[in-house]
């Protein structure tokens, strides 16, 4: 059914009219497409598809955004309404949804009523939807709309829907349904399945006001404090699209449980900052029921065995790929190669094991895993425990810890240090390394700390480190870093450097400095807050001292301009 006519409410109700007086014999069918499990988990995902949660007051961005998520080369949009008899909202706001989608072109919908779980199980509205590009639910009560619609042919085809990257869109007696289907419930009496679980590990509320206190949102997060909690202002919807969440119409604000050990948490979604990372809230929403991070003792930075080469980016320094593969074996030197915190395509096996090979490494093993389930799979963990060496690209570091974190092959990492090989990486593989991990927002690198991803892999414990420092500008990122967390030691490296640590001591190495942030120190008025070292010198990392200042390099101011212009092209 094309949207053509002008006066919508009368289509509507001649639709309805249609709906309730036709009767139709149905043959059940069953649902021959399974709805899988994610191969991540639960933490690092997004969602598949996209969600549109609006309150009673649906702003135009919400259907804008709605109908850009269903756009294919032919859209298709199902209504679906659950009961509907008469309510002058409903009508209204299916009206408006006409009025909109009759001006874009290629634009189909189908308006579907059910009133009865047996017509959700054996009506239209399954193979309506198994055709359709989206779905809008809409219903009078929330209650009814559990009754007919969760677990029903309904409800699945949704669930389908979303697997190939449709979008589902509703309203607020809906809204607050579509989340974590496994939370417990409040009530001791409350059935067990009360809501559709579209949206894991999260609580949606509404707020009548602007005013309006949070304390029903507190009540529900204090029974589930692993979740994350979002209040929606009137006039506002949240929209989730895979692991991205924002703000339409007024403001969203999200709220994380208390803990004994961390407080309240609020982050407001509007303006320029309406955007958030769903994973980042999932993880750090967990991470708030554990102990406080980065600890108020920190490890020591040593390596008591092996080595590590942190470089800042920017290009490689001269003769430390020689260095690497020597730390590893030299000539029995098995180098493993983890490239994963770029996007995909990620390139050729070819151009990724050249440099090592080159150098006079016997194997390199490129592992190309980005789930917990492949990067622990057996060739995996047999490359890593026959490694002597391990090189992690650039990108952003994120990645790599959402297919690595808390799986065997990060032990596995850690043992190839025990047994005296070494660890390396530059940029994103730099900041890894440390055991707090600067710049992992996934929306973006601009911001040194980021919520829920600041946990590194912690082959030096203790420190920070970030990348590109210099030439970035980063110096006062690093220094709100200590300030905030005065108990690590933050590492700034400049491009076309690295420190090789050892034991204690990290060498500079390279064509620039090497910065350490120390707050045991004090910070004088007019002088720098960090202490630098050139290449060819040495700092203690424990005792947080100079032991050799190195000298800086001359660089030829016409290698400074291509240096930018390279730079620049990246």
């Amino acid at each position: 059914m094309c949207a053509r006519s002008i006066n919508w409410r009368i289509v509507f109700t001649t639709l309805f009219l249609f709906f309730s007086m036709a009767t139709t014999e149905f043959v059940a069918q069953s649902n021959a497409e399974s709805i899988s499990q994610p191969a991540h988990d639960e933490l690092v995902n997004g969602i598949e598809g996209s969600l549109v949660l609006t309150g009673e007051s649906i702003p135009d961005e919400a259907f804008n955004a709605f109908l850009d998520f269903a756009k294919r080369e032919k859209s298709r949009v199902v209504i679906v309404c659950v009961d509907g008899r008469n309510n002058d909202a409903v009508l209204d706001q299916t009206t408006r949804l006409m009025t909109i989608w009759q001006q874009r072109r290629g634009l189909s919908f189908q308006v579907v009523r059910v009133n009865k779980r047996e017509a959700a199980d054996t009506g239209p509205a399954k193979d309506a939807i198994d055709q359709a590009t989206a779905v809008w639910l809409m219903a009078d009560e929330s209650k009814q709309a559990v009754e007919v619609l969760a677990g029903s042919e309904i409800d699945d085809a949704c669930r389908r829907l979303l697997k190939r990257n449709g979008v589902i869109g509703t309203s607020r007696q809906l809204s607050s349904l579509l989340v974590d289907a496994k939370l417990e419930p409040v009530k001791e009496d409350a059935p067990p399945d009360t809501v559709f679980g579209y949206l894991r590990r999260t609580i949606v509320d509404f707020a009548s006001d602007a005013d309006e206190p949070l304390d029903r949102l507190k009540a529900e997060l204090e029974q589930n404090p692993k979740s994350v909690g979002f209040r929606l202002a009137p006039g506002a919807a949240l929209i989730v699209r895979g692991r991205r969440v924002f703000a339409a119409g007024a403001t969203v604000r999200v709220r994380l449980a208390k803990s004994k050990a961390w407080p309240d948490y609020e982050l407001d979604l509007e303006g320029r900052r309406r955007f958030a990372d769903l994973s980042a809230l999932r993880r750090f929403a967990v991470q708030r029921t554990q102990a406080l991070f980065p600890p108020d003792k920190p490890g020591k930075p040593i390596v008591e065995n092996g080595t590590l080469v942190i470089v800042g980016g920017g290009g490689m320094p001269k003769g430390l790929m020689n260095r690497f593969v020597e730390s590893a074996g030299g000539k029995d030197a098995s180098i493993v190669v983890i490239p994963i915190s770029t996007p995909d395509p990620l390139p050729p096996d070819s151009r990724l094991t050249g440099w090592f090979l080159r150098a006079g490494a016997k194997k390199v093993t490129v592992l190309r895993g980005r789930t917990p389930a492949t990067v622990n799979d057996a060739v995996s963990l047999k490359a890593l425990k026959e490694a002597t060496g391990i090189w992690f690209g650039g990108g952003r570091q994120w990645r790599f810890i959402d297919a690595y974190e808390g799986t065997e092959a990060a032990e596995l990492m850690h043992d190839v240090l025990r047994r005296g090989g070494v660890i390396g990486g530059s940029s994103a593989g730099a900041s890894i390394q440390g055991e707090y991990m600067a710049r992992g927002n996934p929306l973006g690198s601009r911001d040194i700390m980021a919520d829920g991803y600041e946990r590194g892999l912690n082959f030096l414990p203790g420190v920070a480190i970030d990348q590109h420092f210099s030439q970035r500008k980063r110096q006062k990122d690093l220094t709100s870093l200590v300030d905030r967390y005065t108990q690590l030691l933050g590492i700034g490296i400049d491009e076309s450097t690295a420190i090789v640590v050892t034991g204690r001591s990290a060498e500079v190495v390279g064509r620039h400095s090497v910065h350490f942030y120390d707050r045991e120190k004090p910070v004088e008025a007019g002088k720098p807050d960090h202490e630098s070292v050139h290449p060819g010198g040495k700092y203690d990392l424990v005792e947080r001292k100079i032991l050799e200042p190195g000298k800086p390099v001359k660089v030829e101011k016409k290698k400074v301009k291509k240096e930018k212009k390279e730079e620049t092209a990246k």
